[in-house]
């Protein structure tokens, strides 16, 4: 049994849009939130059904684990943490025009 690299797949691809639209939304609060969303919530989301899936797996005894796969994890975690702290000083800096 492998692991659900579509679950990890998509949460790194959540979160590395959500950092190009936080990218992207340095005159659009709107934009921020959204950017905030997806890279906070929805990745994480994303990225927590992966670990339920893959604990899943690794409860059969032919579970096999590529090396790669914690650093996929943590380099998504990253990229969910950057989106959500340049759309947070997006927000910020919006709030603070009003």
């Amino acid at each position: 049994m492998t692991p659900p690299v579509v679950w990890l797949s998509a949460a790194g691809f959540v979160a590395v849009v959500g950092v190009v639209i936080a990218l992207c939304s340095f005159a659009s609060g709107t934009l921020a939130v959204v950017a905030w969303t997806l890279s906070g919530i929805v990745a994480i989301g994303v990225l927590a059904a992966f670990t339920v899936r893959d604990t899943r797996a690794r409860a059969s005894a032919f579970y096999s684990q590529p090396v790669w796969i914690p650093w996929v994890v943590r380099a998504v975690l990253v990229i969910s943490c950057a989106g959500v702290l340049i759309s947070a000083w997006n927000i910020a800096d919006w709030i603070g025009r009003l």
